[in-house]
Order: structure tokens, then sequence, then C-alpha cells
């Protein structure tokens, strides 16, 4: 089962912003839940299956679970650049990324066992853009490319997991 929701500028006051974009992204992937949920929380992996990542490096010795901090680098039609760090992890139940510094995001991660071999993956990002016309400008070129990253993440995330599985 694959489901993938995009609501531009839709209100979100829970996040403390007035306007943001939100991206929900529902996955069924054929590989476990310990498997499924190491790749993703590994950032040596981002890059494999995220769309548009350049950088993803820890900004600390720390490069696993919550506390650790990294430096993302990105483009979705243009250059983004920003610090995010995991507030909330539990181990094969929940990854959340918030933004620090720079563009500013949130990310949750949620993961389900759907059988023994088979877990649900629940992806829910959120991002702001700035107001007035340049938020209106980046909005416009990142949009299509927002797109594109959404369907890139939901293949390429089941592709590469399921490879993994039947090696």
């Amino acid at each position: 089962m694959s489901r993938t929701t995009l609501c531009s500028n839709r209100p979100r006051s829970g996040y403390g912003w007035d306007m943001a974009t939100d991206v929900d992204i529902i996955e069924t992937v054929n590989a476990p839940l310990d498997v499924t949920f190491a790749y993703v929380a590994d950032y040596r992996t981002i890059p494999e299956w995220m769309f548009g990542v350049k950088k993803f490096e820890p900004v600390t010795d720390k490069d696993y679970g919550q506390g650790s901090v990294f430096d993302v680098s990105l483009s979705l039609g243009v250059p983004i650049n920003t610090r995010i760090e995991t507030v909330e992890f539990e181990e094969d139940k929940v990854i959340g990324m918030d933004s620090v510094k720079g563009f500013k995001a949130k990310s949750r991660w949620y993961f389900e066992a759907d059988g023994p071999d088979r877990t649900k993956v629940t992806a829910k990002v959120s991002y702001e853009l700035p107001f007035g016309p340049a938020g209106r400008g980046m909005g416009k070129i990142m949009q299509p490319f927002v797109k594109q990253a959404v369907n890139h993440i939901s293949q390429h995330l089941k592709a590469n997991l399921e490879n993994r599985t039947t090696r």
C-alpha cells in the first residue's frame, strides 16, 4: 500500500507556524521492522533514498538517536541548507527531527510491523517558506520538485529495503 498527500499553505497552529506545507507518505515495505528502522535511522543511507540530498553529515560525534544533530544540504529546485536535530527517537517506533537553523522543517517517521516481514512506514513532513513575494516564488519553484521528491522517496525507500532483504 502506498499513499502520498501534499497540502500546501495549510494553517498549522500546532507547529507554531502561521502557514506551512505538509507532506504525508505512507508506504508498506517487504522488510522486517528492525531492518526498516535501522536503514532509515542510519544517516549514511539517507542520500540513497531521499531525493535531492547533497549532504547529510553529523555535527558532533553523536550520529544516532535523540540529540544527534546534522547539517543537511539539498536541492528542490532551489538550494536548501539546514541543521536538524533528532528530537524524538524510540527504537523501531519513531524518528522525529526538527530544524534548528536555516530552512524551517519538521519530520516524523513512524514504523509499525505488518506481519513478520513487512513494515508500514508513515512519514509526516512540514516545512515553512518565507512570507511575501519571495516565499511565493520559492514555493512555485519548489512545488514540482517536492512532488517528485515524494515519489522518489516512496519508490527508493521501498526498493532499497526490499533489495537488502532478498540478498
